[in-house]
C-alpha cells in the first residue's frame, strides 16, 4: 500500500479513537490533517502543469473538503456556521458529479440500468428528506439542494460503470455510498434524534468514503 495511505490510516484511526474517547483536542488536531495527506497522495506523480478536468477538478474537490472539516469543528456555535459546511461540502460534490459527468457517455449505458439507478437514488433521497423534513425550519431550501446534489452524485456515480475498469468502478461507487451513507447519519444526528456515537460512525463513513473516491480517481486515466 502506498506510504501516504498508510499514513492517512493512521492518522484516521487517531482521530476515530478521539471521537470514541471523547477527547474533543485530539479530535481538532487530527481533522484539518486528514484531507491534505489525501492530497497529498493524489497529487504524487503530477505535473501541474498538465492536470486533466478530472485531476483539476478532484484536487478542487479535497480542498474543500479540507475546509469543510475546519468550518465543521466550529458547527456547534450556530446554524450560520453549520450551513456554510454545507455550502463547501455542496461545491465538493459538484465536483463529483462533474468528474463522473465527465466519464459517462450515455449512448452506452442501457436504458433499463439508468432507470434503476435513478429510481433507487431518488427514492433514497425522497425517504430521507421524508424523514427530516418535519425537523427543518428555515434549513429546509439549503437541506433540499444539498439533497438533490447528493441524489445526483450518486447516479452520477453509478453510471460510471461502462465507462471505468470494474475495480476502479466498484471503488468509486462504494466510496460514494459510503459518502451518503455519511451524510445521512450527520443529517439524522443533526437534525432529527442523536444516536450514541455518532461522531465516530460519521467520521468513519467519511474518511473511508474520501480514500475510496480519491483511490478511484487518482487511478482513472484520461487525457
Amino acid at each position: 500500500m502506498n506510504s501516504k495511505l498508510i499514513i492517512f490510516i493512521v492518522i484516521s484511526a487517531i482521530h476515530l479513537i478521539a471521537h470514541l474517547m471523547a477527547f474533543q483536542w485530539l479530535v481538532f488536531i487530527t481533522k484539518p490533517l486528514l484531507m491534505p495527506i489525501l492530497l497529498w497522495y493524489f497529487s504524487e506523480g503530477l505535473t501541474f502543469g498538465k492536470l486533466t478536468l478530472i485531476q483539476k477538478r478532484m484536487i478542487t474537490a479535497l480542498t474543500l473538503a479540507w475546509i469543510g472539516d475546519i468550518i465543521n469543528l466550529y458547527s456547534h456555535i450556530n446554524h450560520w456556521i453549520f450551513t456554510a459546511g454545507i455550502i463547501i461540502f455542496l461545491a465538493m460534490q459538484v465536483m463529483y458529479i462533474i468528474i463522473c459527468f465527465y466519464l459517462i457517455r450515455f449512448k452506452q449505458i442501457k436504458q433499463l440500468y439508468l432507470i434503476f439507478c435513478t429510481l433507487v437514488f431518488i427514492a433514497y433521497g425522497s425517504v430521507l428528506l421524508w424523514l427530516l423534513l418535519p425537523h427543518l425550519d428555515e434549513m429546509t431550501i439549503p437541506v433540499l439542494i444539498y439533497a438533490s446534489a447528493l441524489t445526483l452524485t450518486g447516479i452520477a456515480s453509478a453510471l460510471t460503470k461502462d465507462q471505468l475498469p470494474r475495480k476502479v468502478f466498484y471503488c468509486l461507487l462504494t466510496g460514494t455510498l459510503l459518502y451518503i451513507i455519511t451524510d445521512s447519519l450527520d443529517a439524522i444526528n443533526n437534525l432529527r434524534a442523536s444516536f450514541p456515537y455518532a461522531a465516530f460512525w460519521i467520521a468513519l463513513t467519511y474518511l473511508s468514503a474520501q480514500m475510496m473516491i480519491t483511490i478511484a480517481v487518482k487511478k482513472i486515466k484520461t487525457n
